[in-house]
C-alpha cells in the first residue's frame, strides 16, 4: 500500500486485516476470469467470504465505522484490480441487488437517517451562534 491509502486507514490493525481479507480471496481471481460454472462456484465462494468479513467488521464495531471501513476494502481491491468482481453490484435469481463488499441497504439507510438527524441540529446550533453575533 502507498502513503495514500495509509492515511486513509483508521487503525493499523485494520490495514493487516485488508491484507489478509485480500490474500484470502487472491486464488479465487483466475476462477473469476472464467466462464460456466467455475466462475459461478468462484463468485458464491466470494460471496460467503466477503459476508464472513462484513459479519466480523459488524460483530466488533458500529455501524458508521463498519461502513468507513468497508470503504477501505473496497479502495484497496480497486488499486489491484479496478474491475474485480467484489466491487461491481450484482443480482441474486429473485433480482435482488446487493454488494459483496457492502452494509445492508437497512443498515444504510440507518446510519444516514441518522446523520440527517444530527446534521440539522448542528447546523441550527450554528447558525443560531452566528445570529446572535450579527
Amino acid at each position: 500500500m502507498n502513503n495514500t491509502q495509509a492515511q486513509l486507514l483508521p487503525v493499523p490493525s485494520v490495514r493487516h486485516r485488508i491484507e489478509a481479507f485480500l490474500t484470502l480471496i487472491e486464488p479465487l481471481h483466475p476462477l473469476l476470469k472464467a466462464k460456466g460454472p467455475q466462475r459461478h462456484a468462484a463468485l458464491k465462494r466470494l460471496q460467503r467470504i466477503c459476508e464472513r468479513e462484513v459479519n466480523r467488521l459488524r460483530s466488533e464495531h458500529t455501524l458508521a465505522t463498519v461502513k468507513l471501513y468497508l470503504s477501505s476494502y473496497r479502495s484497496a481491491l480497486r488499486a489491484i484490480d479496478p474491475e474485480h468482481p467484489a466491487l461491481r453490484p450484482r443480482k441474486h435469481r429473485s433480482s435482488q441487488r446487493f454488494s459483496y463488499l457492502a452494509l445492508t441497504p437497512e443498515e444504510t439507510r440507518a446510519i444516514n437517517a441518522a446523520y440527517q438527524t444530527e446534521i440539522p441540529c448542528k447546523i441550527s446550533k450554528t447558525q443560531g451562534t452566528v445570529l446572535s453575533v450579527g
